[in-house]
């Protein structure tokens, strides 16, 4: 703890960590590279992966932060200062749907912001629900959401 100066270092050094996934992926995201609907599967099952390990580490600290109001006011500085948030993720994945429309792998019409949107906050159900609810009835696995958002990226998509 007294590495990090006050409980808010310590909390921004925690969500730092925690977010090394989800920063190497966004990092490596690359429209150009896909050639088609069969990499974008690829990408979309790797940004699972890294999603998953997130909150893994990240899911518990927020919901037990929610128990204490002077930690969750520090956890919520911390957010806001490095614009943490689903948003990032919702937005980096438009922006590689954009790229993908632009390229043609992904039809002109698509609304790549709610495909997005889709993927992002499936992810986010997945991990999240067992944590708070104890179980993931109704919550499709991952390849069926997958199909699906694939499913509304292709439409009126150009083969290259």
């Amino acid at each position: 703890f007294y590495h990090f100066t006050d409980r808010r270092g310590l909390l921004a050094a925690v969500f730092s960590e925690a977010l090394r996934p989800l920063f190497a992926f966004k990092n490596d995201l690359d429209p150009a590279a896909a050639r088609g609907l069969d990499d974008v599967r690829v990408v979309l099952e790797e940004y699972a992966v890294a999603m998953r390990a997130f909150l893994d580490d990240a899911l518990e600290v927020l919901i037990a932060a929610h128990g204490d109001a002077a930690v969750r006011d520090e956890v919520g500085a911390v957010v806001t200062a490095n614009d943490f948030g689903p948003h990032r993720g919702v937005a980096a994945m438009t922006q590689y749907f954009d790229g993908l429309r632009e390229s043609g792998v992904v039809g002109s019409d698509v609304d790549t912001h709610a495909a997005a949107f889709l993927m992002v906050s499936a992810t986010f159900l997945r991990s999240a629900q067992p944590t708070l609810f104890g179980h993931s009835t109704g919550t499709p696995p991952m390849p069926e959401v997958i199909d699906g958002v694939l499913r509304l990226l292709g439409a009126g998509a150009v083969s290259r």
